[in-house]
């Protein structure tokens, strides 16, 4: 008699955490594995960490992909009963992304109040977009962010072609100091263009621009103090705009047509500790 015995290959987890260059963590980077005939895509959570549930033994590679970063590969073999693979650091790559918007055709409209998005009159939007972010050195980062565009509706009706809420362009840069002390900060600027609120363009909201800057002291590995400055310069901006007709004591009946708006926020600073656990 001849006895035979075979070994079941069982499948186990694998597990890692990807940083950037400075150490932090980096979430949302998508992660591929090729293990055999087994072919998995996971992301990296909050601390960086992403998790395949079951992973044959053998070789596996791994794929790591995250805009504006260069892609990494890994090749491990996979052997415990829990592997983990060493970590992963993504090096900031110079590039730049631009979406060219064509002729396109819109018949639905958001409505900002409900949230929800209704039929409406038939639109078309051009634009362009640009974003490009550099590494200039191993303890600065510059990314800007470009958007312009215009749209119209396509119709007829008298009321007017402008689009109210629709922005012709948006622009957004900053400047991220991490040296190897203990001090890191960050500068952003955002600039909104003008944008018609009635459908003739009778009224518009203006163009706005806002500074914001953040200070971060690190007292321990876990503990980090931060001082934040909202809108630095005091512009005296709106955070959104209508147009419509409202009615005050002591107003007609009827009411006047006005701008009501929602003021962004003065110069505001705060002070806070961050502790990761």
């Amino acid at each position: 008699m001849v006895l035979a015995s075979a070994a079941t290959v069982q499948a186990v987890p694998l597990s890692g955490r990807v940083f950037d260059q400075t150490g932090a963590v980096l979430p949302g980077v998508t992660v591929d594995v090729v293990a055999g005939d087994s072919r998995l895509t996971a992301a990296s959570d909050g601390e960086g960490r992403y998790v395949f549930e079951s992973i044959p033994p053998g070789v596996a590679e791994l794929t790591y992909r995250l805009l504006n970063f260069s892609v990494a590969r890994r090749t491990v073999r996979v052997t415990s009963a829990s592997f983990v693979v060493p970590d992963v650091v993504l090096a900031l790559s110079l590039n730049a992304d631009v979406v060219v918007t064509g002729s396109r055709t819109f018949r639905n409209m958001f409505v900002g109040d409900a949230g929800t998005t209704e039929a409406g009159r038939p639109s078309r939007r051009h634009g362009i977009e640009w974003a490009s972010y550099a590494r200039v050195r191993d303890w600065l980062t510059v990314d800007g962010e470009l958007a312009f565009s215009r749209a119209q509706f396509r119709d007829g009706d008298p009321a007017g072609r402008s689009i109210p809420g629709s922005v012709d362009r948006v622009i957004s840069a900053g400047l991220t100091l991490q040296p190897r002390g203990f001090v890191a900060g960050s500068l952003r600027v955002r600039s909104v263009g003008p944008r018609p609120l009635v459908e003739d363009a009778r009224a518009s909201s203006p163009s706005s621009t806002l500074w914001n800057g953040e200070l971060g002291y690190s007292v321990s590995n876990r503990t980090r103090l931060v001082f934040e400055c909202f809108n630095i310069f005091n512009a005296k901006t709106s955070d959104v705009e209508y147009f419509y007709t409202s009615r005050l004591p002591g107003e007609s009946a009827a009411g006047v047509d006005d701008i009501h708006l929602h003021p962004n926020v003065p110069r505001t600073v705060r002070l806070g500790i961050q502790v990761t656990f």
